[in-house]
């Protein structure tokens, strides 16, 4: 059976419509608060925790063409889970005998001009050009049963719409059979069927389900309306539609932790609290509490944020690849347009992306792949530590697709100081469960490295303290430390004279530093470059992130310079000339610091779930007679 979906929030939209007031028909004044308790539901972090304006609400709308309009904005920036939720009064059309959702100018002498008719947003949510992988509906109003008309049947124009947009879940909810009214008894907070769904998000399922899928909401919402006396609802679902979930089971959520706080690698619990003692209850990580892993990119400026995130869209797409091939999706527009424009201007024209000068909306990226078939023999994990013969290519772990969030911004950010930064930048790197941190050993502003990073600590941490208390004797991220720009001649001949670097065995003969050497490497080029200030910087490292969750990488987003034969050559590698790109692109080290901290916080997080698990079990045997 194929477990429960819940999607990333970040990736998802979620239109609550609803009438409240009528100029004509009754008033339905539960309705209100329908919306604005499932609304704060699914924003609630430790249930979904969508964005506040990824869940829009539409308390009073005048027509039926503002209605379609939020529908069109909403359904076209969501690229995971698109929820549509309306909660009013039912009309039948009498010519058609099709559904209709009441506005606040229905008449229910006069339904077609004056209301929305269902059909609209079915078209509108099955149209091809929309790419959300999931799509919900639900309806709390009379007769709302005859939306399954065309919905997902077997024949129709609908199926084959749905079949054209790939739909891989899509699921609708109704509150009342098509010849049946809904029931808002008089006095009530809520409306009958809202009521009931909202308890169960609220209050979770005892011994149910870790998440709380529509085939699980509707059994329980089944089972108490029934148990009432009130109107059954109704359930239809297409390609595992009723497996997308729209929370956690909160009657199973522990209570709320810190932002980013995850399990440590050392102990796989969560990290230690200011007592020392492990929590049991820290949240595990991406992988196991539906949530994706989430990682932060950040440099002092001009360390080659943007044009690593380049180079990562185009190593990714590289089939040449040695260690098998691998896909980015952007998770939403600007996401799309940076692949492709900052792509475009660094492989095809030979130029760097613009250095980032405003802090926008984070780039969402989904990475799928898959490992290499010949490379059977290599160990599934991202082994830093095990030797390797100087012809072997370093190994990476295998993963076959992850989610995450970049937040690039602008180098000057948490510099030390007296500029206040953008509050939402420090939440979203404090948030995040993991950070690739770049550091350019040779320029110029290296030397106050240890100053940026010192402000990016700093900051954090009174984040941190401020909404959880003190992280405990590490910062909670995992962390990826890369030297960058490993081509330039300034520091590759540096190092190749301090002997760093093993020539490897691939198809170009570069040289590599070896994993297991990577940490004494950064720290040989930090002192080397930026002495005491380079110092500084290892330390403040060493000291605030745990060396267990720790890994290091010498990278380079656009490679050496080859020769006509395609290899290295020591006389004539630097792949720039003057500020543009000699020759064609080949980055080292840009897809593994990201594949090293979705394994190493993945399986912390598994660890300390499976832990959580075993020590449940061993409480209820000891319960028992």
């Amino acid at each position: 059976m194929t477990d429960a979906v819940l999607s990333d929030p970040q990736a998802s939209y979620a239109l609550l419509v609803g009438a409240c007031q009528y100029e004509t028909l009754d008033d339905l004044p539960a309705v209100q608060r329908n919306l604005s308790t499932l609304r704060d539901l699914l924003c609630t972090p430790e249930l979904w925790g969508l964005p506040p304006d990824h869940c829009v609400v539409m308390p009073e709308p005048d027509s039926a063409d503002e209605v379609v309009k939020a529908l069109e904005h909403v359904a076209g920036r969501t690229v995971e889970t698109l929820v549509v939720y309306y909660a009013g009064h039912g009309l039948v059309d009498p010519v058609t005998e099709e559904l209709n959702l009441a506005l606040t100018g229905s008449d229910g002498n006069r339904v077609a001009p004056s209301s929305l008719p269902f059909d609209w947003v079915r078209r509108q949510i099955l149209a091809p050009e929309v790419r959300a992988r999931h799509k919900v509906v639900i309806l709390d109003c009379c007769w709302s049963g005859r939306a399954m008309q065309g919905w997902m049947s077997g024949d129709g124009v609908a199926n084959e719409v749905a079949n054209r947009a790939r739909i891989h879940g899509a699921c609708l909810l109704t509150s009342a059979a098509e010849t049946k009214k809904a029931l808002a008894p008089p006095g009530d907070e809520f409306t009958a069927f809202t009521g009931e769904l909202i308890t169960v998000l609220r209050d979770g399922i005892p011994e149910g389900p870790e998440l709380l899928d529509l085939d699980t909401l509707y059994g329980h919402v089944l089972g108490q309306l029934s148990a009432k006396g009130r109107p059954l609802p109704q359930i239809r679902s297409r390609n595992l539609g009723g497996q997308v979930s729209l929370g956690r089971n909160r009657a199973l959520v522990p209570p709320p932790r810190r932002p980013g706080a995850l399990p440590s690698a050392r102990e796989g619990t969560a990290a230690p609290s200011a007592g020392g003692e492990p929590s049991e209850e820290g949240a595990a990580g991406g992988g196991t509490d539906g949530r994706p892993v989430r990682i932060g990119l950040w440099g002092a400026p001009a360390s080659g944020k943007t044009t690593l995130l380049a180079a990562l869209s185009h190593v990714i797409g590289d089939t040449q690849q040695d260690y098998g091939s691998w896909r980015v999706s952007g998770l939403n527009r600007v996401s799309e347009e940076f692949i492709v424009q900052h792509k475009t201007a660094l492989v095809n024209d030979g130029q760097f992306p613009p250095a980032t000068e405003v802090v926008g909306e984070p780039l969402r990226f989904r990475f799928s792949g898959a490992p290499n078939p010949d490379d059977d023999d290599f160990d599934d994990e991202f082994d830093e530590g095990e030797d390797q013969d100087d012809d072997e290519e370093p190994v990476i772990h295998r993963s076959h697709g992850f989610v995450v969030e970049v937040q690039d911004v602008p180098g000057h950010y948490f510099h030390d100081t007296p500029s206040t930064p953008d509050s939402s930048i420090t939440q979203r790197l404090a948030e995040s469960d993991g950070l690739v941190y770049l550091f350019d050993p040779t320029d110029g502003v290296s030397n106050s490295s240890a100053d940026y990073l010192f402000g990016l600590i700093q900051r954090i941490t009174t984040y941190l303290e401020e909404t959880g208390g003190p992280p405990g004797r590490y910062l909670p991220h995992a962390l990826a430390v890369c030297v960058t720009k490993f081509d330039d001649p300034q520091l590759f001949l540096a190092a190749r004279a301090a002997r760093w670097g093993t020539q490897v065995n691939d198809r170009h003969g570069f040289p590599r530093v070896k994993d297991r050497h990577a940490r004494q490497f950064v720290h040989w080029a930090a002192r080397h470059f930026c002495g005491p200030d380079g110092d500084r910087l290892c330390d403040l490292i060493e000291n605030h992130f745990d060396p267990d969750r720790t890994a290091y990488f010498a990278t380079s987003s656009i490679g050496f310079h080859v020769n006509d034969d395609g290899v290295f050559s020591p006389s004539d590698f630097a792949n720039l000339n003057g500020t543009r790109i000699r020759g064609g692109i080949r980055p080292m080290n840009v897809l593994e610091p990201f594949i090293a901290l979705d394994r190493r916080i993945r399986t912390a997080a598994e660890t300390a779930a499976l832990l959580r698990r075993v020590r449940r079990t061993d409480r209820a045997a000891g319960a028992g007679p």
